[in-house]
């Protein structure tokens, strides 16, 4: 089976490219720590609260959620799916069966998600910041949720700042930060190349480093 078209329109404010997946017909379908991260931020909630929250969403089939593993191949990028999608029954939730992190015996190059429905976070999203009185979400493109993720792993990898890409390959840094934090795949370079900027330029304008 081929998977399904990325990129596609969004309704959440600050989707990247590669955390739409469309399945069944032209549904959209957000990773769930992204999903998490856009509660956190238009409910003015702390991650863990959110993420909390989702949970709940998905233990009471308010807000949908399905499950795959995809395999990659050597440039990380979608090959097959090792499983399908499929959706995830609501008590699933509530037993603990759904883990958000990487499996044991996964690799490097195979990655298991969990993904929420798009339409159902925004429509629960919308009923309660109108119920707490804020402003609905707009269609203004936010910066990526990825980049704050790669800069903190990338603060404990290369303190001093990412050496060149002579000293320091880009795809073996791609797969380096996919093993420690499974929920960045997949991890395109170009998003991996603003981290690095990001990151470096502020070890250079560090009061430490003048």
């Amino acid at each position: 089976m081929t998977k399904p078209g990325r990129g596609t329109v969004s309704l959440l404010s600050n989707p990247l490219p590669d955390s739409i997946f469309q399945w069944q017909g032209d549904e959209n379908w957000v990773h769930f720590h992204q999903a998490a991260e856009e509660l956190a931020n238009r409910l003015e909630i702390s991650i863990g609260t959110a993420q909390r929250r989702l949970r709940e969403l998905c233990s009471t089939g308010d807000i949908r959620s399905i499950r795959y593993r995809e395999k990659l191949d050597e440039d990380l990028e979608f090959s097959e799916f090792v499983e399908e999608p499929r959706i995830i029954k609501p008590k699933e939730w509530l037993t603990d069966q759904i883990d958000l992190t990487a499996e044991a015996e996964e690799t490097e190059f195979e990655v298991t998600h969990v993904d929420v429905s798009e339409n159902d976070t925004v429509y629960w999203l919308i009923d309660e910041m109108e119920a707490k009185g804020l402003t609905t979400p707009s269609l203004r493109p936010a910066k990526g949720s990825k980049i704050p993720r790669i800069i903190l792993h990338l603060i404990e990898l290369h303190p001093q700042g990412v050496p060149i890409p002579g000293l320091c390959p880009r795809k073996a840094l791609q797969a380096a930060l996919i093993r420690r934090d499974r929920s960045l795949a997949p991890l395109d370079l170009s998003t991996l190349k603003l981290a690095i900027d990001e990151h470096n330029r502020s070890i250079r304008n560090s009061p430490k480093q003048s």
